[in-house]
């Protein structure tokens, strides 16, 4: 889960109770209706009771590009896609969907805890020839 970093939240109960404050105010970026992105998206929005706008993009990068850019405020991208924007200051993460903290990015947290659930969302991709 991440954020822009101008975004006023900085952690996921803080993102929550601006959610909360803010219902469907806050755009939702994903990789397609149905992608893994907008899945994890509606399943965190299920979780912590929050309403936000999905916006469809044709894949991932486009959607990034945007969040970058301040045009949508949080996206639920893969932690190998999104690591190098984050390391460079370009998004904030908020969150892992894992049920571990994943030891290279120590400034994310589980979004399990804050939104009290049993659950966690893993996903893989595979190519066909």
């Amino acid at each position: 889960m991440e954020v822009n970093p101008a975004f006023p939240a900085k952690t996921v109960p803080e993102f929550i109770a601006y959610a909360k404050d803010h219902p469907g105010k806050i755009n939702m970026a994903t990789a397609g209706s149905g992608s893994m992105l907008h899945v994890y998206g509606e399943l965190f929005k299920m979780m912590a009771g929050v309403d936000m706008v999905p916006v469809p993009y044709r894949g991932a990068p486009p959607a990034v590009t945007d969040l970058i850019g301040g045009r949508v405020q949080v996206i639920f991208d893969t932690f190998a896609a999104s690591i190098e924007f984050v390391r460079a200051g370009k998004l904030r993460a908020l969150a892992v969907t894992t049920a571990t903290a994943r030891r290279r990015c120590r400034t994310s947290h589980l979004w399990a805890i804050f939104c009290r659930a049993t659950t966690r969302a893993r996903g893989w991709v595979s190519a066909r020839q």
